[in-house]
C-alpha cells in the first residue's frame, strides 16, 4: 500500500472523482480497499468480485453484485461524486447501483491507496493510474479515459490533484499486505483554478 501525506487538495469535499485501474488478484471475501481518506472521508474497495463505496467508517453509499470484476484482468474504475449525485463506471460505462447518499467531509487523515486508514484491508493485487480530480468527471470523459487507458495515452486537459507515476505504482503480493516496492514519489498538483 501506499500513504500520500494529508494534504487540503485531498479532501476536494463532496464533489470529486477518483479513478484508477485495478487487477485484483482473487475474488475472496472480504474488503480490499483501493482508495481511505479515514472516517468521513471518502473510500472504496473491492469486496468479493464486486465494489464499495463510502462515507468510510460511517454509512455505505452504494455496494454493487459481487461479481462484476474478474481476477487477473484489468478494470478500469471511477466513481463521480457531485452532492447528491454519485456515479460508478466500469470499463467506461455507467453501472450505477442504488445509492444511500452521505456527504463526503474534510479529514486529517492521510489518503491510502491500496489500504485502509488503519492500515488494513490490503488491496490484493495490482493498482495502476490512480487519481482524484476536483470535479465530478463527465460520463464522456470518463469514456475519453478509459479508451486512452486502453490505447495507452494520458489525457493531460484535465489535471487531476493527485496521481502516480504511470505504470504499475503499487503491486501487494498476495496474502502478505506489503508492498513490492520500497517506495513511490507522489506529487499533489494544483490545476490552479
Amino acid at each position: 500500500y501506499s500513504s500520500v501525506a494529508d494534504n487540503a487538495l485531498l479532501d476536494p469535499g463532496d464533489t470529486f472523482t477518483l479513478e484508477a485501474w485495478i487487477n485484483p488478484a482473487a475474488s475472496a471475501a472480504g474488503d480490499y480497499y483501493i482508495f481511505d481518506k479515514g472516517t468521513n472521508g471518502y473510500a472504496l474497495a473491492k469486496v468479493s468480485g464486486g465494489l464499495f463505496f463510502n462515507k468510510s467508517g460511517v454509512s455505505t453509499i452504494f455496494q454493487t453484485a459481487f461479481d462484476i470484476l474478474t481476477a487477473g484482468l484489468w478494470h478500469h474504475v471511477v466513481v463521480t461524486k457531485a452532492g447528491v449525485t454519485t456515479k460508478l463506471f466500469l470499463n467506461g460505462a455507467d453501472i450505477t447501483p442504488a445509492i444511500t447518499d452521505a456527504t463526503i467531509a474534510a479529514t486529517a487523515t492521510n489518503l491510502f491507496i491500496g489500504s485502509t486508514a488503519t492500515p488494513g484491508n490490503y488491496f490484493n493485487g495490482s493498482l495502476d493510474e490512480v487519481a482524484i480530480y476536483p470535479t465530478a468527471l463527465s460520463a464522456a470523459r470518463v469514456a475519453a479515459h478509459y479508451n486512452a487507458g486502453l490505447l495507452g495515452q494520458y489525457l493531460v486537459e484535465w489535471k487531476p490533484y493527485m496521481q502516480l507515476p504511470r505504470g504499475i505504482a503499487s503491486f501487494v503480493e498476495p496474502d502478505k499486505g506489503r508492498a513490492s516496492i520500497d517506495s513511490t514519489t507522489f506529487s499533489v498538483l494544483d490545476s490552479g483554478g
